[in-house]
């Protein structure tokens, strides 16, 4: 038997149209249609049906009662910020749920062996300098130094016996400031981009003497040409000042 889908005739047992002889096969229709529902209702359903109200509904179905929810499987959904499931295996990357537990034990906290979450370190626990579970960032290690403004200046053209005025832009006279000399054309054995520090102060060559204000750093330098030491042979050797430029940082 299926479920009755067509609705049963009514005509021969409506008020002014009766007539007992043709009704009797419309009754018949509607008997077997209750049958046919009654043979589709399993106990339990039958059961279900029955229950008086919702919290009987609840017994029969297995569901916690009213607002007492603590699994994921019980239908009271109020209270389903309380809900619990398995927690799944490490590693697990499926679309399953994630419970607290999983999540806290797939991120762990980060050591030097380990990837995980970290906290941020303030200034002052930088500058501290005890804290081996925090992470420092730019911004705290400059202000931990007491700097929070960088400058590096783009390449300067190295002129003997001049002075130069390179302008840092940081509001205030830098409290760090240093320049080099960076290699565009290899010489001494430096190649190009390579970085070094002028010998700068040379009895009879030159001096080379770094200054700042809040406005500049300024490189003075007199002399006809200036000397480094030679790379790979440390024997010092005197520079073609077109094979190099200034480079000057500042921090404030």
């Amino acid at each position: 038997m299926t479920w009755p889908t067509v609705a049963v005739g009514t005509t021969n047992v409506d008020a002014g149209t009766d007539s007992p002889a043709t009704a009797r096969n419309d009754i018949k229709d509607a008997i077997d249609a209750v049958n046919q529902m009654m043979a589709h209702v399993t106990a339990f359903g039958a059961t279900l049906l029955d229950d008086a109200n919702a919290a009987a509904a609840r017994t029969t179905l297995g569901a916690a009662a009213s607002g007492a929810n603590t699994d994921i499987t019980s239908l009271n959904a109020p209270a389903l910020g309380a809900a619990t499931a398995t927690t799944q295996a490490g590693g697990d990357n499926s679309t399953k749920v994630a419970t607290t537990a999983f999540v806290t034990a797939s991120n762990p906290a980060a050591s030097t062996t380990t990837a995980g979450h970290v906290e941020l370190a303030t200034t002052a626990e930088t500058q501290a300098g005890s804290d081996a579970t925090r992470s420092v960032t730019p911004a705290g290690l400059l202000g931990a130094l007491g700097l929070s403004k960088y400058f590096q200046s783009a390449d300067q053209t190295v002129t003997p016996n001049s002075t130069l005025n390179v302008a840092h832009g940081l509001g205030a006279r830098p409290k760090l400031f240093f320049f080099v000399l960076k290699c565009v054309i290899a010489e001494a054995n430096y190649a190009v981009d390579d970085e070094t520090t002028p010998l700068d102060l040379i009895a009879g060559v030159s001096i080379l003497n770094l200054a700042a204000d809040a406005t500049n750093v300024i490189i003075n330098y007199t002399g006809g040409s200036t000397q480094v030491l030679n790379k790979t042979t440390q024997v010092a050797t005197t520079i073609t000042s077109a094979n190099w430029r200034f480079v000057v940082r500042a921090w404030a």
